[in-house]
């Protein structure tokens, strides 16, 4: 029972890590923007545009490639400083903070928005507690970790083209208005 809770939280833990990390390259304007009205210190601001995404993006790659208690740990961590941003801007904003994590609100409910981190933080106790497990790389009928790294680091590329390319239009839309 302990094996299917475990897995179960980090299935969790991989898919929301995962979701929120593509959301931030997918949408990088709105990502920079939510990162500029949290008016976060400049260098906080610089390594949190890319290493948000980075650690979200490590996170589901520890868990999937067996090593899922150091990508809980590192849940726990990113859960952590996430919440100190929320209720930081809490105080600045009110109720609704800038929020450039899932979806299409450029603001949330913080109230949802540290319940959801709870929960989150919670699937990461679970498999921190859980029995060593081999990652979902590990089960049968899965790719080995030799096989899901090389994948992942296509996807990375495909994701980072996508970004240039859409950059790319943008700037030529806005090039045409003028």
């Amino acid at each position: 029972m302990r094996d299917a809770t475990s897995l179960a939280a980090g299935v969790v833990l991989a898919g929301t890590f995962a979701w929120a990390g593509a959301a931030k390259v997918i949408r990088f304007v709105r990502w920079r923007d939510a990162l500029h009205a949290l008016a976060l210190p400049g260098p906080v601001q610089a390594a949190a545009l890319l290493g948000v995404p980075a650690a979200e993006a490590a996170v589901v790659a520890a868990i999937g490639t067996g090593a899922a208690k150091a990508g809980a740990a590192g849940a726990l961590a990113l859960l952590a400083a996430f919440s100190l941003v929320i209720f930081s801007a809490r105080r600045t904003h009110g109720r609704r903070v800038p929020c450039g994590c899932f979806g299409n609100a450029s603001t949330r409910d913080a109230s949802i928005m540290l319940v959801r981190n709870a929960a989150l933080a919670l699937c990461a106790a679970v498999v921190l507690v859980g029995p060593d497990d081999p990652g979902l790389a590990g089960r049968a009928g899965m790719p080995d970790a030799a096989e899901l790294w090389p994948a992942a680091l296509v996807g990375v590329g495909v994701a980072a083209a996508a970004l240039v390319l859409w950059q790319v239009d943008a700037a030529a839309r806005r090039a045409r208005r003028r």
